[in-house]
């Protein structure tokens, strides 16, 4: 790898985190929704010793909110707490970790590619994507999940490469800290136990039995404590009213008229609220939420894919808006237009928004398409190693898989950097094709 091009690299998304630290640094544009339930849960961890995402001072207490936000966040957000909601702390200490995750993309690309240089082409891709420098500077929890995930990987593939037997139980840490910032790695985590525990008795290495069971245990006791907590057992409290209000709306606003999906809606919510726990409720939830999605199974199908596939291309256009404070165009937002209309109402949309704006997120969206075809070819590159290429690959489409209806910008950011990891075989090819048609 060529140390000249690493170090401007290393140069530009240095001074580009600096930007946007300096610009949210007289901004003040903080937070999203969820990052009330961050800043309450990491209060509540300092001054009351207690997890639970809400106001404790506030009446009676709801049991989801012991278990709506995994720890490891709201710990990390305590030291700004110590200095009276200082966010700038929390800010400041995101951008290194943002950073510290680059280093690690190199690193892994070092691994993946021993003899290639870092490729140029990939310098744009890096370099113009707004949601990573965005979130490293929200009170969100995907710059320390994507520093975590990467890391995770990274410590794989050096244990596969190295046959070091620690950095495979370095990589199962990591990936349960991962798990205890964004619960959405759940459902990975039994196939992740019976994948290394298949290849502990296959090749007899202590080290296999390990890296199997700390993530597996480390999901049974986080869940056993929300049971214990809230007698219902589960990892997150959002997962079935997630359930409710994107798959099950999304379908039923298809299926059923705008004043008739509404109703039907709200009279969830009404039957919800009447259960006598939570345990109740979060079955009533589910198993109402599953019935719906059962009765109109082909367009949940057509939504989850339509979703995933814009898990990969959405250029962020929320994220860049509330960044930046640009003024909502008048009508619904571009989530809620997709939602309904599918790709064919996203012109319409477009076409009320700045012409300046317009044309970075066409621009994002230009390259989040080569990166969506880099995955797609990506399992084929058989000059990669095998293994190296499941550990890259599955995690991105298990995270667009669970992610499904929602599939927007803010998911795709933790995985960010292991899409870029594939581009270099895809950019090598379509070199060559050009190099040759110039040729002719």
């Amino acid at each position: 790898m060529s140390n000249g091009r690493t170090k401007y690299l290393w140069i530009g998304m240095i001074l580009i985190h600096f930007s946007f630290l300096l610009y949210q640094g007289f901004e003040g544009r903080f937070f999203l929704v969820d990052s009330e339930d961050y800043i309450q849960a990491a209060k509540n961890i300092w001054e009351k010793q207690t997890l639970y995402a809400g106001d404790m001072e506030e009446g009676k207490l709801y049991a989801g909110n012991y278990s709506r936000r995994p720890p490891l966040y709201p710990f990390f957000l305590i030291p700004s707490q110590l200095f009276g909601e200082s966010w700038l702390i929390s800010i400041f200490l995101q951008n290194l970790i943002s950073l510290l995750t680059f280093g690690l993309f190199l690193r892994i690309y070092q691994l993946l590619y021993p003899e290639k240089q870092l490729s140029i082409f990939l310098f744009v891709f890096l370099l113009f994507y707004p949601a990573q420098f965005i979130y490293a500077n929200l009170v969100m929890s995907e710059s320390l999940f994507q520093l975590l995930l990467t890391a995770s990987i990274y410590f794989v593939i050096k244990g596969e490469k190295d046959k070091n037997e620690k950095d495979f139980i370095l990589h199962a840490l990591c990936l349960s800290a991962a798990l205890l910032t964004k619960p959405v790695l759940y459902l990975l985590i039994p196939f992740h136990a019976l994948y290394f525990l298949f290849r502990g008795f296959g090749e007899r290495k202590r080290s296999f039995f390990i890296t199997a069971l700390i993530p597996f245990f480390v999901l049974f006791s986080y869940s056993w404590r929300n049971y214990a907590q809230t007698d219902y057992l589960h990892v997150s409290s959002v997962q079935n009213i997630n359930l409710l209000q994107y798959p099950v709306t999304y379908v039923i606003s298809q299926e059923m008229e705008t004043a008739k999906a509404d109703s039907l809606i709200d009279h969830f919510h009404i039957e919800a609220r009447k259960k006598e726990s939570f345990s109740e409720e979060q079955k009533y939830w589910s198993e109402t939420s599953r019935e719906v999605l059962a009765t109109y199974p082909g367009t949940f199908l057509k939504l989850h894919l339509r979703g995933m596939l814009n898990f990969f291309l959405d250029p962020g256009r929320f994220d860049v808006y509330h960044f930046f404070g640009v003024e909502e165009a008048e009508g619904e937002g571009l989530m809620a237009t997709f939602g309904k209309e599918g790709y064919g109402g996203i012109w319409s949309y477009l076409s009320r928004q700045p012409i300046g704006i317009l044309l970075l997120l066409l621009g994002v969206l230009l390259l989040n398409g080569i990166k969506f075809l880099a995955f797609l070819s990506f399992p084929f590159q058989k000059n990669i190693p095998r293994l190296y290429r499941l550990y890259i690959w599955v995690p991105v489409l298990y995270i667009a898989g669970v992610t499904g209806v929602m599939g927007a910008s803010r998911f795709a950011m933790p995985v960010f950097f292991l899409l870029v990891l594939m581009l270099l075989p895809l950019l090598e090819k379509l070199q060559s094709y050009y190099l040759k048609i110039r040729s002719q």
